[in-house]
C-alpha cells in the first residue's frame, strides 16, 4: 500500500459538530490507504473545530493524516466553494476528493479504491451514485423533485461530482463569487477542458435539508446569490423571477381582488393549479409507480402529498427566496456568498 498516491479529502464544515463522527468513521473504514482529509472551517460557533481537534488526536496515523484549516485565515470570505478551494490549493495528494459533513460512507468502504482505480486508468474525473437520505417530509420531497423532474425518474440514486487529479482541478476551481449552482458552474468550465468521466455506483448516503426552518434558510441564502449566477451566463433575471414567482404572483393577485371581484379571483387560483400541474403535477404523475411506497401506500393520498409539498415550495419558500433577493437589491450585490 506504500506505493499507493495520496488522496487528500476535502470536507467543508461550519456548525457540524454532530456530524463529524459519521464523516470520519467511513472515511477511516475505507479501504484505501493512505488518505489525507482536510477539513476547511468557516466559522464554527457550537464546537465543531474542538470536536475536529479530538478526531485528529484520534485518528491520524502515517497513513491516514487529518488536518484541521480555517477560512479566516485565508480571507474575508465564507462558503463552501471557497472553503473547498482552500483545501484543493493546500492539499498534499496527487488527487482530491469533496464530500459534505452529511454524507455517510460507512456502508461504502471501497468508494475511494474503486474511484482511484478510474483515476489510475486516464480519467481525470470521477462522479459517485449517491443515496438521498428520505427522514423528514421536508427531505423527502426535495429528493423526489430531484429524481422526477431533474433526474428524470431514471435512478433513486442522484449523481455528484467527487474525485478529481489535483492538476486539473486547480486550473478550474469554484467560483466563490457565487452562492448558489457554484457546482454546476464548475463542471460546465471543467467540460470545457475535459469532458471523460468515470461513473461508479456507491451505497454512499447523503442528507437534503431536513426541517422547514434549514429548507427556507437554505432557499434565502439562494436568492441571496442567484443574480451574480445569472449575470455571468447572460441569462435574463426579469424572465427567471416571472417563471418562479409565477404560482405565488396568482396566489397574491387572487387574495387581493377576492373581496371585489371574487369570480376573477376564483379564477386565478384554478390557473395557479393549472400552472403546478403542468409545471410539476405531470412529472409526478408519470414518474410515480412502483415508488410510490416512498410516501403512502396509496397514490391518491401520495399525490396529495406532492400537491401540499409544490404549494409550500411555490409560496412559502419562494417568499424566503425572494426576500433574500431584495436583501441583495437593497444592498446593491454587496452581500456575500455565505453559507
Amino acid at each position: 500500500m506504500a506505493s499507493n498516491d495520496l488522496i487528500s479529502i476535502i470536507i467543508p464544515v461550519k456548525n457540524e459538530k454532530d456530524r463529524i463522527r459519521t464523516i470520519i468513521d467511513g472515511l477511516y473504514k475505507q479501504t484505501y490507504r493512505p488518505i489525507e482529509v482536510l477539513f476547511v472551517d468557516g466559522d464554527s460557533t457550537d464546537g465543531t473545530v474542538e470536536e475536529i481537534m479530538n478526531v485528529i488526536k484520534e485518528y491520524s496515523s502515517d497513513d491516514f493524516r487529518v488536518r484541521l484549516l480555517s477560512e479566516s485565515d485565508f480571507g474575508s470570505i465564507r462558503s463552501p466553494a471557497n472553503a473547498r478551494n482552500i483545501g484543493a490549493l493546500n492539499a498534499s495528494g496527487k488527487y482530491v476528493a469533496f464530500f459534505d459533513a452529511d454524507f455517510d460512507l460507512k456502508e461504502g468502504p471501497e468508494v475511494i479504491n474503486k474511484a482511484i482505480s478510474m483515476l489510475k486508468l486516464g480519467y481525470k474525473r470521477v462522479d459517485i451514485q449517491i443515496i438521498p437520505n428520505m427522514h423528514t417530509w421536508i427531505e423527502k420531497n426535495i429528493v423526489l423533485d430531484d429524481i422526477f423532474h431533474y433526474g428524470k425518474g431514471k435512478s433513486f440514486k442522484l449523481n455528484r461530482y467527487c474525485c478529481f487529479d489535483k492538476e486539473l482541478f486547480i486550473k478550474i476551481l469554484f467560483d466563490t463569487n457565487l452562492g448558489i449552482f457554484e457546482d454546476i458552474d464548475m463542471i460546465n468550465r471543467l467540460e470545457k477542458i475535459y469532458r471523460d468521466k468515470a461513473i461508479i455506483d456507491t451505497k454512499i448516503r447523503f442528507c437534503w435539508p431536513h426541517t422547514v426552518k434549514g429548507y427556507l434558510r437554505q432557499q434565502f441564502w439562494y436568492g441571496k446569490t442567484i443574480i451574480r449566477y445569472l449575470r455571468k451566463y447572460n441569462l435574463s433575471i426579469s424572465k427567471h423571477m416571472i417563471r418562479i414567482n409565477a404560482a405565488l404572483g396568482l396566489l397574491l393577485l387572487a387574495l387581493f381582488f377576492l373581496y371585489y371581484v371574487p369570480l376573477f379571483s376564483a379564477t386565478l387560483l384554478i390557473l395557479m393549479f393549472i400552472l403546478i400541474y403542468n409545471r410539476w403535477l405531470k412529472d409526478d404523475l408519470h414518474f410515480l409507480g412502483k415508488e410510490v411506497e416512498l410516501m403512502y401506500s396509496n397514490k391518491f393520498f401520495t399525490l396529495l402529498n406532492r400537491l401540499a409539498w409544490h404549494l409550500f415550495r411555490e409560496i412559502l419558500a419562494r417568499s424566503s427566496y425572494d426576500a433574500g433577493l431584495l436583501i441583495y437589491i437593497l444592498k446593491r450585490g454587496k452581500v456575500r456568498p455565505g453559507r
